[in-house]
């Protein structure tokens, strides 16, 4: 379990690295559905309230802190929890059989409902809504201001700091590539070098190319060219 759950940071070190947005917005949007709301619970002290929601929405968000927690359970912890969430409990099973009947309905229930609000609202109501349909897309299709495009500048090629990386080649000894390297000190190049060697069960017969970053990604693809 420990290596599930290190596993699991991992990929949501690497998800938080590579879409931020995309491995926050979930949690937040649950969050704001589902979670239950202070006010609803009735009493507290002033300003409370908020803070309960907040430190709620920051562990749905960062459940990093639990994942810690759990890689320190033991043996006995773990049969604890599978005894009271997954095989104690009551289970039932539901059978969804698609109806042919109901699928012809459906269309018929639509169309009846579109007509009924048709009717409801009349000409001068569809006209209406039709001209504000309109005034929204052409409000959303406004060119954007030059202004707003040019604000911000564009940095010059030379001032972005790019990501240290370090090529080591070789077969039977590795070296450290041309040009390569740049942004890390002698002593750590040196270290990713005897790392690789010692890490050689045997002496390779070919010709290999190793990438070194510093970033949290789970997922790697050696390339391996044969000579």
């Amino acid at each position: 379990m420990r290596v599930v759950v290190r596993r699991a940071r991992r990929k949501r070190l690497e998800q938080i690295e590579r879409a931020p947005t995309s491995a926050l917005v979930r949690s937040a949007i649950e969050h704001f559905l589902y979670a239950p709301r202070a006010d609803a619970a009735g009493g507290g002290a002033a300003g409370s309230g908020d803070e309960a929601e907040l430190a709620a929405l920051a562990a749905q968000v960062d459940f990093l802190p639990q994942l810690e927690k759990l890689e320190a359970l033991g043996q006995e912890e773990w049969v604890a929890l599978l005894r009271t969430y997954v095989l104690e409990p009551p289970c039932a099973c539901v059978i969804g059989v698609p109806s042919a009947k109901h699928a012809a309905q459906i269309p018929l229930d639509i169309k009846a409902r579109q007509e009924s609000k048709r009717l409801e609202l009349g000409e001068a109501g569809l006209q209406g809504l039709a001209a504000s349909f309109d005034a929204a897309v052409a409000k959303n299709e406004t060119p954007i201001p030059a202004p707003f495009l040019t604000a911000v500048p564009i940095p010059s090629y030379e001032k972005v700091r790019g990501v240290p990386l370090l090529s080591v080649r070789g077969a039977a000894s590795l070296g450290i590539a041309p040009a390569s390297g740049a942004g890390l000190d002698a002593e750590e190049q040196q270290a990713v070098v005897a790392h690789l060697a010692a890490s050689q069960a045997r002496p390779c017969t070919c010709t290999c190319t190793y990438a070194h970053t510093h970033m949290h990604m789970l997922y790697t693809s050696p390339h391996r060219r044969q000579h």
